[in-house]
Parts: structure tokens; C-alpha cells; sequence
């Protein structure tokens, strides 16, 4: 019997309580959880070398070189077009650059044709011999060691590879790699 008047009081003092500070209404604490920011449906690419207006776009995500060339205004005629992919799927940050034409000199060397505030890019995973001579340091023996590397190694996947030929350290890398890219 007087387990039973316990346990009736204690449900009394219970059900009190519970009346009491349950009309404060509910808890002012609210959980927050961080989210992360929703991606961007952009990008922005600068795009620079022969084309019409030179600058930096916003493109939509997905957008291809050949769309962000039109929306700088076209290539020039000068442009070499054909050095590039257009069909390649441009990342947030990417530079894109139309490099001129190629021309034959005099002394029967290949080089590029090029302003003072210009440079050119060149691919060292498509370059021939000729074409990687034409990298400041780089003579007929260091480019056959390239495309030798290439040819047994596969394509380079970032221009900082090219520091794995024989003939190519840091000096040599830092000298050349504004120069360079890779498809």
C-alpha cells in the first residue's frame, strides 16, 4: 500500500512539473547545420592571345575553348585554330589562349609569329622536334629525349612531368614552363 501512495505522489510532482514548464512554449535553441554553398552554373576563364577582346568571362559550367573564343568576339585572322581543341570543357580559373599562326623564317626555322606582350603555348604531348626547339634551352638533343619520354611513357598529364627527362631540373623547368601545356 505505500508503494502505491509513493509512486501516486511522484506521478503528481511529475505531471506538476511537466505543466509548469511546458507553457514556456518550446526551446529558443535551434540546431544549425552548416551547408556547403551550392555550386556555381559558372565559370570564369580569361581568354587571351588572338582574339578580338582579349579579357575574362563568365561562362556557363560545361561551355567548350570554342565558346568562350566567340564570346570574346572571334579569332582573328591571324589566330591558329587548328592548334587548339575547341571541342575541350573548360574549368573555373582556366586561361585559354589562341596563339597565332606558325611561319617559316628565312633560315628555314620554324617559329611563331608574335608580339612583344604576347607568348605561345606550346602542347608537349603533340610537339615535334621543331616545334619543342623552339623553347628557350631546349636544343635538338633535350626535344628527342621529350618525345622519346613520350613515346615510352605515355602523355604527360601536367607540365611539371616534363621534369622527369633526363636534361630537364628545376632551373630549366622554371624557364620554360610559361610556355608549355598540355591536352
Amino acid at each position: 500500500y505505500i508503494f502505491f501512495v509513493i509512486s501516486f505522489f511522484i506521478m503528481i510532482i511529475g505531471g506538476i512539473f511537466l505543466f509548469i514548464y511546458s507553457e514556456r512554449g518550446p526551446s529558443k535553441i535551434m540546431k544549425v547545420t552548416p551547408s556547403s554553398p551550392s555550386p556555381s552554373p559558372y565559370i570564369i576563364v580569361h581568354v587571351a592571345g588572338a582574339v578580338k577582346n582579349p579579357g575574362v568571362y563568365k561562362l556557363k559550367k560545361g561551355f567548350r575553348i570554342y565558346n568562350a573564343i566567340d564570346k570574346a568576339g572571334g579569332a582573328l585572322e591571324v589566330a591558329d585554330l587548328d592548334i587548339l581543341n575547341l571541342a575541350k570543357i573548360l574549368k573555373d580559373g582556366e586561361k585559354v589562349f589562341v596563339p597565332k599562326k606558325r611561319t617559316i623564317t628565312t633560315s628555314n626555322t620554324l617559329s611563331l609569329k608574335k608580339d612583344a606582350s604576347d607568348s605561345y603555348h606550346i602542347d608537349i604531348n603533340t610537339a615535334d622536334e621543331k616545334t619543342l626547339k623552339l623553347l628557350p634551352g631546349v636544343g635538338s638533343v633535350l626535344a628527342k629525349r621529350i618525345i622519346e619520354y613520350r613515346e615510352n611513357h605515355g602523355p604527360f598529364s601536367d607540365i611539371s612531368d616534363l621534369k622527369k627527362v633526363s636534361g630537364i631540373g628545376e632551373k630549366k623547368f622554371i624557364k620554360i614552363k610559361e610556355y608549355l601545356e598540355t591536352h
